[in-house]
């Protein structure tokens, strides 16, 4: 059974992040890979998925992402016949490591996490070189 003090460190740091803003740019100078994916939520929010995109590029992959787990996850609950709050541990480590899901949803896991790196790089190359601070595809255009 998931115990309600689980959600602190979560709490925590939402506050951190909307009070102190993104802390590896804090720390670092150079944008996370999830930097402008808020904005892009709030831009889809308004239904400007333009704007959402521009933001964060992989904003719709995010989203279709978010969906797919939501989806698993009332597969899995219902196929195990479990209420919620009955879930253990081993239940939200299977759901939140994929091992709930079949192979393709395994190998789509490591393909979005593979672009999230490569867009983290991409934004340290860009940083780094002086090209500019954020990548904002705004920019390009």
């Amino acid at each position: 059974m998931l115990k309600r003090w689980i959600w602190i460190p979560f709490a925590a740091g939402l506050v951190l992040l909307f009070v102190v803003g993104c802390p590896i740019k804090l720390v670092t100078g150079i944008p996370c890979p999830g930097c402008g994916m808020t904005r892009a939520f709030l831009a889809a929010a308004r239904f400007d998925f333009a704007e959402a995109f521009l933001y964060h590029p992989l904003f719709p992959l995010m989203l279709l992402g978010i969906v797919v787990v939501i989806v698993q996850a009332v597969r899995y609950i219902v196929s195990s016949n479990k209420r919620i709050r009955d879930l253990g541990y081993e239940d939200v480590n299977a759901l939140l490591t994929g091992m709930a899901a079949p192979l393709a949803g395994r190998i789509a896991i490591a393909v979005f996490v593979a672009m999230f790196l490569a867009l983290y790089f991409l934004r340290v190359f860009v940083t780094l070189s002086g090209i500019g601070g954020v990548l904002d595809l705004r920019v390009l255009l």
